[in-house]
């Protein structure tokens, strides 16, 4: 048995949710983005701030109306 945490579902989300290109997903508070589930590379944890290399993309429907 894992004790692994099931991944998250982005529609679940009542706020914006956005994808990062190393995995993962994120949120942005205030001006800065952080993990909500840690990226699959291993280099980072849940609460961490996603690098500003990172590239992000709408991950839900309410993130994707952001983008509009």
């Amino acid at each position: 048995m894992s004790c692994q945490k099931p991944k998250a579902n982005p529609e679940a989300y009542t706020y914006p949710v956005y994808g990062t290109t190393i995995g993962g997903l994120a949120r942005l508070l205030g001006s800065k983005y952080f993990f909500l589930e840690p990226p699959s590379n291993g280099e980072g944890k849940e609460g961490d701030e996603v690098p500003g290399c990172v590239e992000l993309f709408p991950a839900n429907e309410l993130a994707a109306g952001m983008e509009r």
